[in-house]
């Protein structure tokens, strides 16, 4: 059984929301067996905004629920959280309230699980980390990615465009953001089929300007790429 197959038809924004949970408790050295989404019971989860990350199985315990609850209040504002109850305990950003951990005494103990929910705001992608701990606005080269583009699909499975590759994955990345890439392709830095194919697919996007034709043929032009980065925390260059 996969990480995702009991989450069910959560929003886009919500699936985003639980890969980078499942991608930064990975980034700890732990990994994620189960989280619960729409079909769970309780009034928030047909929502399709409500998530609880199951901390039961191999290496997995408190040490995992602090993780998750901690990196989810910390970055409340860019995931929009609304609330997170973990081990008896609630802290939620809803007007009026502390914003400091308080009890919790519903039914469950979530003892075994954090939950959260999420407003109906759209995802934001954690900024990439910069010089001195900071941020770092990310740039990717317009010229680059449009050589990726053009030849990595020629290439051998997973080959990439010398010096391209960096762009590509922060495209890669909002590509996935939108629901468009497989977070199994999200990372290898090549601009191979499929991600033409998701290209696409933004070009054709409201969002991504309703492009048709040789306009959406997933090479990226500056104008749905710019859409793209404003949505996504990168500028480009050409």
């Amino acid at each position: 059984m996969g990480v995702y197959d009991k989450m069910g038809k959560v929003t886009k924004a919500t699936r985003s929301r639980a890969e980078e949970i499942v991608d930064y408790v990975a980034s700890k050295g732990y990994k994620l067996t189960r989280i619960w989404g729409m079909g769970s019971s309780g009034s928030e989860h047909p929502t399709g905004r409500a998530l609880d990350f199951m901390i039961t199985g191999p290496g997995l315990g408190m040490v995992v629920g602090n993780l998750i609850a901690s990196y989810l209040w910390k970055n409340r504002k860019r995931l929009g959280v609304k609330w997170v109850i973990w081990d008896e305990h609630i802290r939620s950003t809803s007007p009026g309230k502390s914003g400091r951990w308080e009890d919790y005494r519903g039914a469950s103990k979530h003892e075994d699980h954090v939950h959260v929910f999420f407003g109906t705001g759209a995802y934001v992608a954690p900024p990439v980390a910069g010089g001195g701990g900071g941020s770092a606005v990310k740039v990717v080269d317009l010229s680059q990615l449009i050589e990726a583009a053009e030849r990595d699909t020629d290439r051998k499975q997973g080959g990439t465009t010398p010096g391209a590759a960096d762009d590509v994955k922060i495209v890669e990345a909002a590509l996935k953001a939108e629901g468009l890439l497989s977070a199994r392709y999200a990372r290898d830095g090549s601009f191979g089929s499929l991600t033409v194919k998701a290209y696409s697919k933004w070009q054709e996007s409201k969002a991504g300007g309703s492009y048709r034709g040789k306009d959406s043929d997933g090479i990226p032009g500056r104008k749905s790429l710019e859409r793209l980065g404003k949505r996504n925390g990168f500028k480009v260059r050409s």
